[in-house]
């Protein structure tokens, strides 16, 4: 359920966020009671993203990037760790959805 949440957010980036930070978190928090492969990845990118978010709601917050009203395009750097930590989450997910798939099967 939480990979997609994070899947359907992204398609609209910022106002994704209120889907992709709880899908991000319920994917670290079931890897987390799991005890699973990906128990501790999972939160630290939970983590990354929700600090990414935080990023992006300040940088938004100054009035963005580029253009003639906004903060210089190298204040964009402060916005890699969303989806940074939002591909991370995704792919270990898939990855952990995968491989409890295959347990099963087994």
């Amino acid at each position: 359920m939480g990979t997609g949440l994070s899947i359907v957010g992204s398609l609209i980036p910022f106002e994704g966020q209120l889907l992709i930070l709880p899908g991000s978190g319920l994917a670290a928090l079931g890897a987390w009671l799991a005890r699973g492969s990906f128990r501790v990845g999972l939160p630290v990118a939970f983590a990354i993203t929700a600090v990414g978010l935080a990023l992006m709601q300040w940088v938004s917050s100054l009035g963005g990037v580029g253009g003639d009203h906004g903060l210089s395009l190298w204040w964009g750097i402060l916005l890699l760790p969303f989806p940074i930590g939002w591909l991370g989450g995704l792919v270990m997910s898939l990855l952990w959805l995968r491989k409890s798939l295959q347990r099963r099967t087994a």
